[in-house]
């Protein structure tokens, strides 16, 4: 693919707009855009334009510029990278950043200019830089997060480090990340160590494997939600019944009860009503046994 059909798949690509809390991480996108599309724009961003020179006809030791018509096909395409990249730089900042640098008349001084607005000077940037050496020896996952959470949070540390050229291992980093956790993932951590070297896993698999355990949890959780929910619920309605049920004898007393009752009731008042009578009958009989007596015992007259 030639110069020409680079610079066209280029323009076809929409960069993010450059803002300066994500400066560090837009200049890596940046470069890596660059680079990719032509390892020459971003050279002409380091050290400056190409500038084809001739030999002075008056002095063989003195050299000028070409002009348009003197120079060679790839001379020209050199000589108009740096246009071109002024272009990609302008198509990703906003109108108040470009006002900094209206005043820049290449490539290189456009980026250099864009640089120190955004992240301020060399002594600044250094600032900025053990700062963030700081928030990363000292980064620890907060109670309420996520790993997900955990995760972006150290990972936009390392990718801004990354942007002022710290070089990290992977095992610094999968070591680093583990130390972070809280102690709820001891045992898995202990389970990657020894199923794993951390210095040849990844952190994007690493990240895979805890995110996956996090989310065998939630489910866990879940699910004892749940049963718990429902024990709760069958609870709740054998109670009711039984209240109703109390309710329900309370307010209408048995009727198989009352009946026995009344029959019990009858049965006793028949059985006192004979033993009435008959020791009114004993009392009868008794009292003209007494009258018979004493009429015997009565002396004769004659």
């Amino acid at each position: 693919m030639g110069s020409g059909e680079n610079y066209k798949e280029l323009r076809s690509m929409k960069l993010p707009i450059c803002r300066k809390e994500i400066f560090g991480i837009w200049k890596e996108r940046v470069r890596l855009f660059m680079e990719a599309s032509d390892p020459r724009i971003y050279i002409t961003v380091q050290e400056g334009p190409f500038i084809p020179m001739k030999v002075s006809v008056l002095d063989a030791d003195i050299q000028t510029p070409k002009s348009y018509s003197e120079m060679t096909k790839d001379e020209i395409i050199l000589a108009t990278m740096d246009k071109r990249v002024q272009n990609i730089i302008v198509s990703a900042i906003d109108d108040s950043t470009f006002q900094n640098l209206i005043h820049c008349k290449t490539s290189k001084e456009m980026w250099d200019t864009l640089i120190v607005y955004m992240e301020g000077s060399e002594e600044v940037r250094q600032d900025r830089k053990s700062m963030l050496n700081q928030e990363y020896e000292s980064f620890r996952q907060g109670k309420s997060d996520s790993i997900t959470e955990c995760y972006k949070k150290f990972y936009r540390i390392v990718n801004e480090l990354m942007s002022y050229r710290r070089v990290f291992s992977t095992y610094e980093l999968n070591g680093k990340f583990l130390r972070s956790l809280t102690k709820d993932w001891d045992t898995k951590i202990c389970a990657i160590r020894e199923v794993a070297k951390l210095a040849e896993i990844s952190p994007p698999t690493l990240f895979g494997k805890l995110l996956s355990y996090e989310m065998q949890l939630m489910l866990r959780k879940e699910e004892e939600k749940n049963s718990k929910g429902e024990h709760r619920e069958k609870s709740v309605a054998f109670k009711a019944e039984a209240n109703r049920k109390n309710r329900r004898i309370s307010s209408s007393p048995p009727k198989e009860v009352a009946e026995v009752n009344f029959e019990n009731s009858d049965s006793q008042s028949s059985e006192r009503s004979d033993s009435d009578a008959d020791f009114a009958a004993f009392t009868r009989q008794f009292q003209r046994f007494l009258k018979k007596k004493q009429w015997k015992s009565r002396p004769s007259t004659s």
